[in-house]
């Protein structure tokens, strides 16, 4: 199928004339395939579909596609899987990945009983004042970082404990495999949480500390490079 730009569609237009002065579609595709020889050729349906589409809408502009309301088993496991593989994706990035609208997000979330914190990383933009009305609206009393609800020291990510051990030791056992689909994705995340055992939160604390120390000497600056 040939891609027309609109203003291919206009030359088209054009090309069809009106009143008495009109062409048929045959004469429009040899006149067009005679101004754009570079291009595939045309057929009469698409000069057909061009003059339909005018009459009905008054414009030949790219006609916009909406998202399936419903979405398959597939892509609420690709939203998941997303979700999984960094918590910190955004759905602004979901929806850019995925082609799929913001609320159909939020409808997997529900389903799937998810009532995520949001973790900000607390670059100035985040500190905006409409950012923080925002996150005090929709994440209530869920939100960490400055001026949260939980407060955390600004770009601290190499002190999270969620960031240096829970989400790589949860990928290793998730992701060994892909899941099958979603009942299988959170059998898999429930499996890895409880895993967990005591002597590995014990190494975590430790590790924690550590990690305090080598934030002091680094003078704040980023130190997981001292860390091996």
């Amino acid at each position: 199928m040939v891609y027309l730009t609109e203003m291919h569609k206009i030359t088209i237009l054009q090309m069809i004339g009106y009143g008495d002065r009109t062409r048929t579609q045959a004469e429009v595709v040899r006149l067009f395939q005679e101004k754009y020889p570079d291009l595939p050729p045309i057929y009469q349906g698409t000069v057909s579909k061009i003059e339909k589409q005018f009459r009905e809408r008054g414009h030949v502009r790219q006609l916009k596609k909406n998202p399936p309301n419903k979405l398959n088993d597939d892509q609420k496991l690709d939203v998941m899987l997303m979700l999984e593989e960094n918590p910190h994706t955004s759905s602004r990035q979901i929806v850019s990945a995925l082609n799929i609208s913001h609320s159909s997000i939020l409808r997997v979330l529900t389903e799937n009983q998810m009532h995520p914190y949001e973790l900000q990383d607390d670059a100035p933009v985040y500190y905006e004042v409409n950012v923080r009305q925002y996150l005090h609206t929709n994440f209530a009393n869920r939100w960490i970082g400055r001026r949260g609800s939980v407060e955390w020291p600004a770009r601290s990510h190499d002190l999270m404990p969620l960031e240096f051990f829970l989400w790589g030791h949860a990928k290793i056992m998730v992701y060994k495999t892909k899941p099958e689909d979603i009942a299988d994705l959170r059998r898999r995340i429930t499996l890895a949480i409880m895993s967990i055992i005591p002597q590995m939160l014990t190494n975590v604390r430790r590790h924690f500390y550590l990690r305090l120390g080598s934030c002091q000497d680094s003078g704040g600056m980023h130190f997981e490079h001292l860390l091996h």
